[in-house]
């Protein structure tokens, strides 16, 4: 996919979202050996599950909370 969308040259930069995942180190690696300079986010996941947690609870209350 890293050559699908934009003709990506040695030194241009990519960001990618969830780079702790299998799929996101494999980007890393892949964009490493084409000279690529990467921009990698992860996530907490505990805090991903306490949000997921108060919205729930806070559905009962606004139903546009749900998640």
């Amino acid at each position: 996919m890293l050559k699908d969308f934009v003709d990506l040259r040695p030194g241009d930069w990519i960001i990618q979202n969830g780079a702790n995942s299998a799929a996101g180190q494999a980007v890393i690696q892949i964009a490493a050996a084409r000279g690529l300079k990467t921009i990698n986010c992860v996530r907490n996941r505990f805090v991903t599950h306490i949000r997921s947690k108060v919205a729930r609870s806070n559905s009962k209350i606004d139903p546009t909370l749900q998640s």
